[in-house]
């Protein structure tokens, strides 16, 4: 939300995100979107390591799963995503910027879809 906030709307890119203090952490709109996509990436690393250790010690496959596989995907779209903002300020600025912004949604799509995967692997381990 917040990159295509700033992406149709350049000049909120330095406003104050909206909502109580709480949830937008004093920041601007372009700065919050830093901040959460950082966290994100962090979330996520840290989810995948507990999970290839639950898979090792449950003796499963692990490139076997279509969960890994839609981590892997979601990783590999975070990674392109932050190559390309290094060329936010270049001569190909915009087409940098629409690519980002595309990339944004769909690696946002892919990460639901490992949520599903994963909450469909987590019941069959609660059976």
């Amino acid at each position: 939300y917040l990159g295509w906030k700033t992406r149709l709307e350049p000049q909120s890119a330095g406003q104050l995100a909206a909502g109580p203090d709480w949830a937008n952490l004093g920041k601007t709109n372009a700065d919050l979107h830093k901040t959460l996509m950082g966290a994100m990436a962090l979330i996520f690393f840290l989810g995948a390591n507990g999970g290839l250790v639950l898979s090792l010690v449950q003796g499963k496959p692990i490139m076997e799963s279509s969960h890994f596989t839609s981590a892997m995907a979601g990783f590999g779209l975070l990674a392109a995503q932050a190559s390309l903002t290094t060329r936010f300020k270049s001569e190909n600025a915009a087409t940098a910027r629409a690519t980002h912004a595309f990339l944004g949604s769909a690696t946002m799509a892919v990460f639901f879809y490992h949520a599903y995967l994963g909450l469909q692997l987590g019941f069959q381990y609660s059976q």
